[in-house]
Order: structure tokens, then sequence, then C-alpha cells
């Protein structure tokens, strides 16, 4: 998600609670690109980088910290958490602080990532995700933190509630794109008895191009784990897919080949795949809807996603 409004005052306030917790005056604050609903800064206080994610809902971060030290313990590369507060008492916010990760997310290094780098990064990330598949089984599907219990009582039932909430954040899909939205839920509705059958599997729903942070081709570490997915995995395998080809183009692609090589689908994983694909690419439409070129191939990619789908 891109840039949404922020309440005036929060960047001073987010500076004036680096400066106490560090013991050093800030001296740059960015804000970041992405963060769903969160205002996120990343703040340097003399040779000390953090990163301060801010969010006028305190339930937002609710799982945060217990997420991030499962995590952790797992052997997973994740910040770790300098200062929080849920209570909105002090400040008109709740706010999760963390150590920051040299280099930049995923996005902005992959085109110029060699081959080797790639593949390596894939089995990295592939390695993540069947560890988190290894955690036991979700009781209800979506969006929660680890262990509690999912909002929805079925797999498709999941989807359809983040599809249309991602329609919702995003702007209309312009002219034109009506009936290959329709078709696209069309073919979810007729995968409804397969996608049915899937287990509340957790995954790592957002380790796409975003949240995993690369320096010089290397991992350096992961980001936002406020929530993970209870469903099937495939959806983040699609979620990067669509990313790759909407902000990188075919620059990208083989990381993702590497992806689905290491993970080595079945036939029913692939069509679900090519679904979600579908899926998620409708939802991407609604961004930055005047650079045609992208519009033009997320629109023939899912036309050819719905062929593969079943």
């Amino acid at each position: 998600m891109r840039h949404g409004a922020v309440a005036p005052g929060t960047a001073e306030a987010v500076a004036r609670l680096v400066a106490e917790t560090v013991g050093l005056p800030v001296h740059r604050m960015e804000r970041m690109s992405f963060g769903h609903a969160s205002v996120t800064y990343r703040v340097d206080a003399g040779d000390v980088r953090v990163i301060v994610r801010t969010n006028a809902d305190p339930t937002a971060y609710a799982g945060t910290v217990a997420n991030l030290d499962r995590l952790r313990d797992m052997g997973m590369p994740v910040p770790r958490v300098l200062r929080a507060d849920l209570t909105c008492q002090r400040l008109p916010f709740a706010y999760v602080m963390t150590d920051a990760f040299p280099g930049r997310d995923l996005r902005y290094e992959l085109a110029s990532m060699t081959e080797p780098q790639r593949t390596a990064l894939a089995e990295r990330i592939v390695g993540f995700e069947r560890e988190a598949t290894a955690l036991p089984r979700g009781d209800g599907y979506g969006f929660v933190p680890i262990g509690a219990p999912g909002p929805h009582r079925t797999w498709p039932d999941a989807i359809r509630a983040d599809r249309a909430a991602a329609m919702t954040a995003g702007d209309p899909v312009g002219a034109g794109a009506g009936d290959l939205m329709r078709a696209v839920y069309d073919c979810l509705g007729r995968a409804e008895r397969r996608l049915a059958s899937v287990e509340p599997i957790c995954f790592l729903d957002d380790l796409t191009i975003k949240n995993v942070i690369v320096s010089s081709g290397q991992l350096q570490g992961i980001v936002d784990f406020d929530v993970v997915c209870y469903g099937d995995p495939m959806y983040w395998l699609a979620l990067t897919q669509v990313a790759v080809l909407s902000d990188i183009g075919v620059a990208g692609q083989s990381y993702v080949d590497e992806l689905v090589r290491l993970w080595a689908p079945s036939d029913v994983e692939r069509a679900n795949l090519a679904l979600y694909c579908a899926v998620h690419a409708v939802a991407f439409l609604g961004w930055d809807p005047d650079d045609a070129a992208r519009h033009d191939r997320l629109v023939a990619a899912t036309r050819d996603w719905l062929v593969a789908s079943g």
C-alpha cells in the first residue's frame, strides 16, 4: 500500500521518541513507502538506525512482539524490539520501535542481483516459509498473530475478505477491466470446492518484494510480522509473482521461477497458484492506473493465469 494520510505532528513525536530511547539527537528521518495502515519511519540518531511503526489502532500490533519472538526462536533473522507502547496514552498512536537492518526492500534490489544471488535468496525465503508451515495448524483461516483463532470458517471466505479489503484500499480498476475482474471472481467461485479443502496452514504472507531486506545482493533480515496467515501458502507465492510483474517486470522473473522450483508445487498447487495470481492482479490494477505498460502486462498475465487455473 502506498503513502496515506498521516496525522499532523506524528513525525515530530517519533523523532522525540527515538532521541529519548537511544539518547542521541535525530539527524535523519524517512517515511517508508509501504506499511498498510501503519505510518512507518526509518530514523537515524547518531550511528543508530531504527524503524518506528505507528498506528492509531493499537490492536494492529497486538501480536507483533510475540510473533517476532517466536520467529526469532525458530532461527529467522527478524528485528529486535527496542520499545513498544500500545496504550496510546502518552502519544496519540501505538508504536513498535525496532532496530533496522542495513539495505533496502527487495523491490529496489532485485533487478541488479546476480542469478546466484537470486537463487541463494530464494532458498532462504522458501526455507522460512517451510518452517512456518511446520507450525501447528490454525483454528480458522485468515490473517492473525501466530496461534490466534482465524476469523474465517473456510479458506475461500478468507480470500474474499482479503480481496475486498485490497480493492477498497486501492483505486477503481479502470475502464475495460471490469469484465476481467468478473471473470476472475467467476473462476474463484468455480474453484470453491477445491479451495474449501485447503487446510489452515501457517505461512508468512508478506515475504514478497517488500519486507525482505537486501544489501549488495545478500539477505540482511525479514520484517513486519504483525500477523501471519492461515490457509494456502501458494497465496504468498502468488502475491510475490504479481508484485514482481507489477513493479519490476521481466527483469525479476527468474527470482519467482526459483521460488517455484524450490517449492515444487503439485498440480493442484499450481492451479491454485495461477488462480491466486489472477485474484491478486485485478487488485493491483487499481494502483498506478496511469502506467499503461504495467496495466497491459498485468491484464495479459491475468488472462493466462485464468486459463492455467483450471
